[in-house]
């Protein structure tokens, strides 16, 4: 999408708008690198995981994440050579899962 349609949508203040209401850095973050995509499988997609989240919700109620780590760091140092985590971090991890 262009960035003049982009910058005439506000589209950059709606996904700052919407960060407010984020439960978790990670989700946060990822909200503000969001653009808009113009492929048609993928917005489908993305449909069939809003539904089947929002029949979740509706099944079970709303899920409390709000005190969730964001795990990039942990994973970060899962990836050099004999490291280990503390356990503080494995739990954290356990509770992601």
């Amino acid at each position: 999408m262009e960035t003049q349609a982009l910058e005439t949508l506000e589209f950059d203040q709606f996904c700052q708008l919407l960060a407010r209401y984020a439960q978790t850095p990670l989700g946060r973050k990822q909200l503000l690198e969001l653009t808009p995509s113009e492929d048609l499988n993928s917005i489908e997609q993305a449909h069939v995981e809003v539904n089947e989240c929002a029949g979740f919700q509706r099944e079970y109620g709303r899920i409390r994440i709000t005190d969730m780590v964001d795990p990039a760091l942990i994973l970060e140092r899962l990836g050099v050579e004999d490291t280990r985590l503390e356990p503080e971090q494995m739990l954290q991890l356990t509770r992601l899962i």
